[in-house]
């Protein structure tokens, strides 16, 4: 999946070791090691939807905290994807007003703490690295 005509906001892996535990904070890094231009994630929560029935799929929701160093703009994108090994997934796609406290007028501004919370992305039984990208 191409994506190289889209400017990235910020990039964020989440090693998710302990996924079946599903409760608390979860260890994760940057894929530079040192962060982004855009802001720093602090922790990463998870926590499991609970099936309705036999044959309905797991779905989590995952909370993400940080700080903007730059504005985050309306309209920006946010993907959840999943890599294992050299396979990467799309799980899921997020306007970044339906997933935090801003509006059609606001933007996250630089300087400010956030939380995206992310409801009902599938789980699909990896748990080596799931990747949260955010793009305009």
């Amino acid at each position: 999946m191409a994506m190289s005509n889209v400017q990235p906001l910020l990039l964020l892996v989440a090693s998710l070791f302990f996924l079946p535990a599903l409760h608390g904070a979860i260890d994760f890094e940057y894929c530079g090691k040192n962060g982004n231009d855009y802001g720093n994630v602090n922790r990463i929560e998870i926590s499991q939807n609970p099936s309705v029935g036999p044959e309905e799929s797991s779905s989590l929701t995952i909370y993400v905290y940080g700080s903007a160093s730059k504005n985050i703009t309306v309209g920006t994108l946010v993907y959840v994807t999943f890599k294992d090994g050299e396979f990467t997934g799309l799980l899921k796609t997020y306007n970044l007003c339906d997933v935090s406290a801003c509006n059609t007028e606001a933007e996250i501004e630089a300087g400010t703490n956030f939380l995206l919370t992310l409801p009902e992305v599938l789980y699909v039984g990896f748990d080596e690295v799931t990747i949260l990208t955010f793009f305009t």
